[in-house]
């Protein structure tokens, strides 16, 4: 697997007592990785949540906004005096177009972050969706076409910060406060992961804006058993002394990357370097990059039996049986395993499987239809015993199944 070398070596420096390069690893098996492909797939499905709502919604992307002298981000939109007709005072309303989607606050050397890739994607859908999306549009598109939602898009909300100086930049607009108190538009987050003090912060902002979350965000804090979460806590805390926030920005402590960063609010040993000479450290995303965990062109039945290994599941995989069902069961069968193992949330499936999220959520799907997990990601009595019979039989044994010429249930069952 690419990047594994550097794995290994990143483990390697957890050599101050006996348990910690085990207790890394295990941190390292909760991080969930996000690629491109899964960040559009749960983009486009939350934005067409939106959509079903009616109307039409303004898109805005989220970026960090260039500070101030005050302790307010600058105005989403400039803002004109208009005089009313037959009134001899004037009224403030919003005007022209809205900050850059895209834009450096470093001019010496110019960073584009998250944003770049989440503006491209949103540009396009908007294109598709002419009569119900808008991509950044001016404050008189809004009032010609009667937008009823504006929403903003992010990746990721760890802190709360950034996002709630972005909605604070709508919110100084007085047009945007009047549309908003007078329920002629709704304020709308859209985010594909988030913490729990994060998403709080961020629906107590003044705008009370609506929130679309696909994953809560996996952390020291909730991944773990109490035991093992104040193990890692205590890990993260001693090799990651050299930096003034060992559990990352806010002391959040999250445990998930995506393919174009690691946002700043994991632990300092997985982004930050320590340049010491006496107790130097070496992270595993320098500069925040990610490549380590880019799969590039691993196949999918390298993932699938790391997984099943992960699980002490595999003994599944050296079967018959397994072997002679197609790829579409067998990523069915895994699901099911995984979520033996109690491996329910689906960030943890993300997390093991390595897959891509439009991949897991078609396998998931193929499971409920299967009988062999509920809705709510449980075990039924038939997937139950699906799999404690293949856990049970040995390799070397024979068992017979359908003709794989239709893709059907009956082709798997439990061997009786």
């Amino acid at each position: 697997m690419k990047g594994m070398l550097d794995k290994q070596i990143w483990l390697e420096q957890f050599n101050k007592s006996r348990d910690d390069q085990a207790t890394a690893k295990n941190m390292l098996s909760n991080l969930v990785y996000i690629d491109h492909d899964s960040l559009k797939f749960v983009l486009d499905r939350q934005i067409h949540e939106c959509m079903m709502a009616g109307g039409i919604s303004a898109i805005f992307v989220e970026r960090e906004l260039p500070k101030t002298k005050g302790r307010h981000p600058p105005a989403m939109y400039k803002e004109v005096k208009v005089r009313r007709p037959g009134f001899r005072e004037y009224r403030v309303r919003a005007e022209g177009a809205a900050q850059q989607v895209v834009q450096s606050l470093r001019y010496n050397r110019q960073e584009v972050g998250s944003e770049g890739i989440i503006a491209q994607h949103m540009s396009s859908l908007c294109k598709a969706h002419k009569t119900e999306l808008m991509f950044q549009p001016s404050a008189d598109e809004i009032r010609k076409f009667k937008a009823r939602r504006i929403v903003v898009v992010t990746d990721f909300i760890g802190s709360g910060e950034r996002i709630n100086r972005m909605l604070s930049s709508f919110w100084r607009v007085r047009s945007i406060r009047s549309w908003v108190s007078s329920k002629l538009v709704k304020m709308v987050v859209v985010c594909v992961s988030g913490t729990d003090k994060g998403l709080a912060r961020v629906r107590r902002h003044p705008s009370r804006p609506g929130v679309i979350l696909q994953y809560e965000c996996p952390t020291i804090f909730n991944s773990f058993s109490r035991e093992e979460s104040a193990a890692v806590l205590d890990l993260c805390s001693r090799y990651g002394s050299f930096d003034k926030a060992p559990l990352g920005y806010g002391e959040v402590g999250a445990l998930i990357a995506f393919e174009h960063s690691a946002p700043n609010n994991m632990p300092a040993v997985f982004a930050r370097e320590n340049k010491s000479r006496t107790s130097p450290w070496r992270p595993l995303f320098p500069e925040r990059r990610t490549e380590v965990l880019w799969r590039g062109n691993i196949a999918i039945e390298e993932l699938m039996q790391e997984a099943f290994g992960v699980l002490d599941l595999e003994v599944i995989t050296k079967l018959k049986l397994y072997k002679d069902i197609n790829w579409r069961l067998r990523k069915a069968l895994l699901i099911a395993a995984a979520i033996y193992k109690g491996r329910r949330e689906m960030t943890q499936i993300i997390a093991l499987t390595n897959m891509s999220v439009a991949s897991i959520s078609e396998a998931v799907k193929d499971a409920r239809d299967f009988d062999w997990i509920t809705s709510k990601n449980r075990m039924t009595d038939s997937g139950r015993k699906l799999v404690s019979s293949l856990c049970a039989a040995p390799a070397s044994k024979v068992v017979t199944a359908a003709p794989l010429v239709e893709y059907y249930p009956s082709q798997l069952r439990a061997p009786t």
